[in-house]
């Protein structure tokens, strides 16, 4: 949906009660409106804007009774908000952000029902260690310039994952040993990483 303000929405949202799949387009949402509270059938929502995510200041209303099982946003600006926000996303199967602040990954950390999560971040921003807790996790993808303490070691927790996509991680020399303890894993992608070599307990993988 696009718009020029995202104030001229709020009767649209007042009246889109069966919407399930939302896409806005916009550079800043200062304020959802109020009326994005009657969206309660809700299941995809994407905030995005030329390659970067949108900044969205409050989201409030999307607080209450919901639906939703996949987010796209981006860099929040105001972290808190976004904190907030996924303590109450408790469906949320499907999740993509392009920002990872320290408050927010504590957050992430415990959605323990996320299936896929893909994180872009363009900038210098280490991407914090949020990956111990998911064990539902079935793809993940992480495109970053760093990661915390170097070290994927907390992948292995992923029991389920299927898909691991790494991508531009400048400090990623080392795949642990212990990636080959995963035995639902049938992808490993890692591109303009400078991996020097593959554990030898890979090829115990059966693909």
């Amino acid at each position: 949906m696009r718009c020029w303000a995202i104030a001229d929405l709020a009767d649209v949202f007042r009246e889109l009660i069966a919407l399930e799949e939302l896409a806005l387009h916009c550079e800043e949402i200062s304020e959802l409106p109020a009326t994005f509270g009657n969206l309660t059938l809700l299941k995809e929502l994407s905030c995005y804007n030329a390659g970067t995510g949108v900044t969205v200041k409050n989201w409030k209303s999307l607080k209450g009774e919901n639906s939703l099982e996949s987010l796209v946003t981006g860099h929040d600006a105001v972290p808190d908000a976004l904190q907030h926000l996924l303590w109450y996303l408790t469906k949320v199967k499907h999740l993509k952000l392009l920002c990872v602040h320290g408050a927010t990954a504590v957050v992430v950390r415990n959605m323990i029902n996320l299936v896929s999560l893909e994180i872009s971040v363009p900038d210098e921003q280490a991407v914090p260690d949020i990956f111990g807790n998911l064990e539902k996790l079935g793809s993940l993808k992480l495109s970053c310039r760093a990661v915390e303490n170097n070290r994927v070691e907390s992948f292995t927790a992923m029991t389920s994952v299927e898909d691991i996509q790494l991508s531009g991680i400048v400090n990623l020399n080392v795949i642990p040993e212990s990636l080959g303890n995963l035995y639902s894993l049938h992808v490993l992608e890692v591109e303009h990483c400078p991996i020097q070599s593959l554990p030898e307990s890979l090829g115990q993988l059966q693909v």
